[in-house]
């Protein structure tokens, strides 16, 4: 074999082990290990009633499976909702007292028609951070046009 060769087949292989190792990480999960959970609000300024789009990312250890939605800069816990159902998201009953989850999701959740104009924030908990996750929005006054609407 030519030396151009050897070095061919050897960088055919470097390539094909990186590429390996990255697609394992990927299937299983490594590839998020280290990084923390996210949740998202959409849109950010509603009136209240209306519904908000929660986008939840889960970190490498978990996030638990409660949203709680609370008013700033009081913490009152104003309302909460399940985003999953724990422990890689299995139906069967047993599953549904596990806390943790590990898949992302985009769940609808309804504000409270009784909820004040002001600043409010949804928060998850992060097992990988051992501390909540949160993201705001804001309750709007009944006659306040929205950013879409102007």
């Amino acid at each position: 074999m030519s030396k151009r060769a050897v070095i061919a087949a050897i960088l055919i292989l470097v390539i094909c082990a990186i590429a390996t190792y990255n697609f394992n990480d990927i299937l299983t999960g490594f590839a998020t290990q280290g990084k923390l959970t996210k949740i998202t609000v959409t849109p950010d300024q509603i009136y209240a009633g209306q519904v908000i789009n929660l986008k939840i990312v889960p970190g490498a250890g978990g996030a638990r499976k409660y949203v709680t939605f609370h008013a700033y800069p009081s913490n009152l816990r104003k309302g909460m909702t399940i985003w999953c159902y724990g422990e890689r998201d299995c139906l069967t009953e047993e599953c549904f007292s596990a806390f943790k989850c590990f898949e992302p999701r985009v769940v609808t959740y309804k504000t409270s028609s009784t909820w004040s104009p002001g600043v409010y924030f949804a928060r998850v908990y992060d097992y990988g951070k051992n501390d909540y996750v949160t993201s705001s929005f804001e309750i709007l006054e009944p006659k306040t046009k929205l950013a879409h609407e102007i």
